[in-house]
């Protein structure tokens, strides 16, 4: 089919555009003047509309091509050889699957770290890539790049070839690459093309302005033409793609895109993305996600193992728990981010704009590979870290979500790129995805048995508690109820060079780890109460604490060496003062104590760790203190336990 003769009659007109600007000799603004002056009906309108498409030249692109669809099913791209070779990228209608929001499930967008394994698992041990350019001059829309050196580690050459217009090192035209016209000069190494003065011109972007004459031909590089991909010749394609959506509204030339590596365990998936990511009161990422509705009490993790986020300070990602998939939901979640380190993101309000906290990463570094948690109790969400996925910190403050709406609730991971340009692809690899549901017990699971005697429970008060009867503590132990109340005499303390505080303990020899909830702390006022290593009964001891402090949380105390001062452990503000908090210590290589709270007795909070100048010989237990000048106060400590 061909177009033998085009005729258009057309007069001067005045009109108004779409904007309500003055548009003259346009005729879509003349028609919707009319329609303006009760002239034209809506209808009328609206069907001119579909053959006028008005002052946007790139509307009229895509009139034709919805009609050549619409009327004649052709559709505008490039089909390729999927045997043969894998997409890397591609914009306008040369890329695979569908633009815009929705599921997109068969369309890898390559990202700079997706691409640099594709890259390197070729065909020929160096890569041959294919540029298709549909707006090109007929010389080049079909560009064969091949390597003549191995991809240096670093090297972008996905973003080299499709944005940047610099020389690369590791990227020099006729030391590490040659263009062909064809594939099979290629492979052969026949008919180079070449640049005029033997010139590449590397400010042009790709491919330099060069040609297979050698005559200089200007405009035709990734950066300034619609329509282009990139192919890499390749049988050993090692991705699958998967579903994702594209959240909220789709912005950036190349759309993002989610796909695993087939075969590997635990499973990796990579997300890619140019949308701007979870900021403003809308949202615009892609999204891996899954179906949480139902779910109030819940735990989801995940381990972030590479990131590029392309420069783009604020690209991120990561892992979210949303209320919808509504761009403007609520959500809570936990990211990466390129300049910034890890986050704590959320919109705590539909439709707000994003809050952001930097918290602190105490088990390691903030880049990844980095392991995220969030544990959902109610409307409560608290946030974790780690660096092994054994030993967690807590990560900020708790969130609360009121009445949060489960019925609609989504969870999963996230990339954005804090960037509309076709050149800013972020790209996140992510392994050990999982969630489920979590029942919270009362009170910690028991693993040996606590002592029957209900007399027997072997205590002292430690230091100088003063004389009278009002400064001195005890201890009970209640086998019905499986609890020990230790009572902490008036005005005592734990601090200092020197304590004096009442302590119900036991002597461990070893290695050994001791656990508690420690609840019912009456009065709650200027009380200490927590889980104690000591290394003798001296008022001036190096001891670890795991304590409640009614006046300022759950932390630590450490005195490092006898006669010392107390420092703390794991002090953070945000956490709040619980009412009731299980601890941990656990001694190894006789000398190291790890520190570790629990809000709940499932999620474990490893907050600080010390080496302390213990022998073999130790005493493990239970200590309370008050700063209250005339009332003792009293701690229960719930489940005890000692595990050798």
């Amino acid at each position: 089919m061909s177009v033998e003769r085009i005729a258009i009659a057309f007069n001067a007109c005045q009109g108004v555009n779409r904007k309500g600007n003055n548009q003259n000799n346009d005729l879509f603004s003349y028609a919707n003047r009319l329609y303006q002056e009760d002239r034209l009906s809506a209808s009328k309108l609206t069907q001119i509309s579909k053959i006028l498409v008005g002052e946007d030249n790139f509307n009229c692109r895509d009139a034709e091509r919805a009609m050549m669809h619409r009327q004649r099913s052709v559709a505008f791209g490039y089909e390729h050889d999927r045997t043969q070779w894998a997409q890397l990228w591609g914009r306008d209608e040369l890329v695979v699957g569908t633009i815009g929001t929705g599921t997109r499930a068969n369309a890898p967008a390559f990202g700079p770290i997706s691409a640099a394994i594709l890259l390197n698992n070729t065909n020929n041990g160096l890569p041959i890539i294919h540029r298709v350019c549909a707006t090109c001059l007929p010389t080049h829309q079909h560009i064969y790049y091949k390597r003549l050196t191995p991809i240096p580690e670093g090297l972008d050459l996905l973003q080299d070839l499709a944005v940047w217009r610099v020389q690369s090192t590791g990227n020099i035209w006729q030391v590490d690459f040659n263009m062909f016209s064809t594939y099979d000069d290629a492979v052969a190494g026949t008919n180079p093309w070449m640049c005029s003065g033997n010139s590449y011109s590397y400010s042009a972007g790709f491919p330099g302005d060069c040609s297979p004459s050698g005559a200089r031909v200007s405009y035709q590089s990734t950066r300034y033409r619609r329509n282009v991909a990139f192919f890499v010749a390749t049988t050993n394609n090692p991705f699958t793609a998967i579903p994702s959506t594209a959240v909220g509204s789709y912005d950036g030339v190349t759309p993002g895109s989610a796909f695993r590596v087939a075969g590997s365990s635990p499973r990796v998936i990579h997300i890619t993305s140019t949308a701007y990511g979870p900021w403003n009161q809308a949202d615009r990422m892609q999204f891996v996600h899954d179906d949480l509705s139902g779910m109030d009490n819940m735990v989801i993790q995940v381990r972030v193992v590479d990131f590029v986020g392309q420069g783009r300070r604020w690209a991120t990602a990561g892992l979210v728990i949303r209320e919808s998939m509504d761009p403007g939901a609520r959500y809570v979640g936990l990211a990466v981010s390129d300049s910034y380190g890890a986050l704590l993101i959320g919109r705590y309000t539909t439709d707000s704009s994003v809050s952001t906290n930097h918290g602190v990463v105490v088990t390691g570094d903030e880049d990844p590979p980095i392991w995220f948690r969030i544990v959902k109790s109610g409307d409560l969400f608290r946030f974790f870290t780690s660096v092994d996925g054994t030993e967690w910190a807590q990560f900020e403050e708790p969130k609360v979500l009121e009445t949060m709406d489960t019925t609609s609730m989504v969870g999963g991971l996230f990339v954005g790129s804090y960037s509309s340009s076709y050149g800013h692809m972020t790209e996140a690899a992510f392994d050990g995805y999982t969630y489920e549901a979590v029942d919270f017990p009362t009170a910690a699971p028991t693993t040996t048995t606590a002592p029957t005697t209900t007399t027997g429970v072997v205590s002292a008060d430690i230091g100088d508690v003063g004389s009278y009867e009002r400064n001195r503590g005890n201890a009970t132990y209640a086998a019905n109820r499986d609890v020990y109340f230790v009572t902490g005499g008036a005005y005592t303390d734990i601090g200092g060079t020197a304590d004096d505080f009442h302590f119900a303990y036991f002597p461990v020899t070893g290695n050994f780890a001791i656990q508690a909830l420690i609840e019912n702390i009456v009065p709650f006022t200027s009380t200490e109460a927590g889980i104690m290593i000591r290394s003798s009964l001296q008022a001036n001891a190096s001891f670890a604490l795991g304590l409640l402090h009614t006046d300022y949380g759950a932390y630590g105390f450490v005195r490092r060496a006898d006669a010392e001062s107390v420092a703390s452990v794991g002090y953070n503000s945000y956490l709040g003062i619980p009412t009731s908090i299980w601890v941990r210590l656990e001694r190894t290589s006789t000398t190291n104590v790890t520190y570790s709270r629990s809000y709940d007795g499932v999620f474990w909070d490893t907050y600080g760790y010390e080496t302390l100048p213990f022998g073999s010989n130790v005493y493990a237990g239970m200590a309370v203190a008050t700063r209250q000048y005339r009332d003792k106060a009293t701690a229960a400590f719930r489940d005890w336990q000692i595990e050798q």
